[in-house]
């Protein structure tokens, strides 16, 4: 595996030498008790579905394998919103998915039938190599498609599933790129939105001082995105709006904990001083 892609040398977005420890237990769990894998099995099959992945999407999330933490209860509206409706049998989309582990967290976690659950990623492979990863190909019967979602028009199955969702999941998705193209993105999503109630939301890297910031290309494909603070991005679920002919109401709340302050001394964030992350919910109105 190369690990010397990125600038000025190692590649950063790959860490060679990973222990067991280093995975969050609640994803050791999913393996274990979903999957069926066995302790020993463990590891090396987390390294070799990461090394197959990372052949095809270089990700920093995918290199430094942080795709087994359940991020579901960190999220205020899994409880207040997310969880009842999927109980009374609403319909979830999870935009930008990877390998789908969200959907398997939700399914053995919380319950939620996954007939009930679809799932979308540009990169076909990873979403191929969730089957592998979570060994079940066989029983999942989650949805899983192909679009891109900045210009999702060859997609059968995305203008098929157009007003179709209650709720859409949009985490570390939207800051891949600049404002423009998070406003085209975003119309894109929202057309996939049932009706008035539906609920787009997510987590993602701001900034009090909102503006476009320099990242590398693996995580954004122009090298730059574009951070928001609760003003812009208010602002921008309004020109979403407007420019769909449809209305939402922004929540947006800064997150406070440890990870994102340890995320300061990255190369990317040390231009920032005001680089955050947030939870947010867009509801149509």
């Amino acid at each position: 595996m190369s690990t010397d892609d990125s600038p000025g040398g190692p590649n950063l977005d790959y860490r060679p030498h990973v222990t067991l420890d280093e995975i969050p237990q609640e994803g050791q769990k999913l393996l274990l008790e979903y999957s069926g894998l066995t302790y020993e099995e463990l590891l090396p099959h987390i390294l070799d579905i990461r090394d197959r992945a990372f052949k095809i999407s270089p990700y920093p999330c995918v290199g430094q394998v942080r795709f087994l933490g359940n991020r579901w209860p960190s999220m205020p509206y899994l409880e207040q919103s997310f969880l009842p409706r999927l109980r009374d049998g609403a319909t979830l989309l999870d935009v930008g998915c990877g390998f789908g582990q969200d959907i398997r967290f939700l399914t053995f976690e919380y319950g939620v039938d996954s007939s009930q659950l679809f799932a979308t990623d540009i990169a076909t492979g990873l979403m191929d190599l969730g089957y592998d990863l979570f060994r079940d190909r066989d029983r999942i019967e989650a949805t899983f498609f192909t679009a891109d979602l900045l210009d999702p028009g060859n997609s059968l199955t995305f203008n098929r599933l157009k007003g179709t969702f209650d709720l859409i999941q949009a985490s570390q998705f939207f800051h891949c790129w600049d404002w423009d193209d998070q406003v085209t993105v975003a119309k894109n999503v929202a057309t996939l939105s049932y009706g008035p109630g539906s609920q787009i939301s997510g987590t993602q890297v701001g900034s009090k001082n909102a503006g476009t910031y320099a990242i590398l290309k693996s995580c954004a494909v122009s090298g730059a995105h574009y951070r928001h603070s609760e003003e812009s991005w208010k602002r921008f679920w309004k020109q979403v709006g407007d420019e769909t002919d449809t209305e939402w109401d922004v929540e947006y709340h800064e997150i406070y904990s440890q990870a994102v302050e340890a995320s300061r001394t990255a190369w990317w964030a040390k231009n920032d001083p005001g680089m955050t992350m947030f939870w947010y919910s867009a509801t149509r109105i």
